[in-house]
């Protein structure tokens, strides 16, 4: 036998209504313009309210990663950009650490690529989740899922890039790669 208890449905209705009010106040209060106060409904105005380049500046970022042009996937970041790969507690890079870390990728034949690319942007923040596919010079191939939230400055570098994945699925890559 179900016993519901009225009050306590109409007391959870309330608090999930009024949690959606918030959220819903929230959203509209980040998308709200500068200029003219216009606010901008997050589905309907996605491109309105991001950076105007931000599809093209993270395409262009992730084919550079892709193509092992370690110097053009720089080009891309401000000079003092965060990187941040969730290994662990975390590891932070600057440009240039990681600009070398994955020319050391590449010098020990290690390739990437990113498959199955979702995106969504508001102001200047975006959030991409792919499949990173790794391979080796022995053409073993590992993937893993993994999302990465961008800030992208008023002038169209980023300046921060924090990736969420499973880095333990790569190992093997590096087992079999020659120091």
């Amino acid at each position: 036998m179900k016993i519901r208890n009225k009050k306590y449905e109409q007391t959870a209705q309330t608090i999930d209504i009024n949690e959606k009010k918030v959220q819903k106040r929230l959203i509209q209060q980040t998308l709200t313009t500068a200029k003219n106060e216009e606010v901008l409904d997050p589905i309907e105005n996605q491109e309105k309210a991001m950076h105007p380049r931000a599809n093209e500046i993270i395409s262009n970022w992730f084919e550079a990663a892709a193509k092992s042009d370690w110097e053009q996937w720089k080009t891309f970041l401000s000079s003092d950009a965060e990187i941040i790969q969730h290994i662990g507690a975390g590891v932070n890079f600057t440009p240039d650490e990681m600009q070398e870390w994955g020319k050391g990728l590449t010098a020990i034949g290690i390739s990437v690529r990113y498959e199955n690319q979702r995106r969504t942007a508001c102001n200047h923040i975006v959030v991409e989740q792919h499949l990173v596919v790794m391979s080796n010079a022995s053409r073993q191939v590992v993937s893993a899922e993994a999302c990465v939230l961008i800030t992208i400055s008023d002038n169209g570098y980023i300046t921060r890039a924090e990736e969420y994945l499973d880095s333990n699925v790569f190992l093997p890559l590096f087992l079999d790669s020659p120091s």
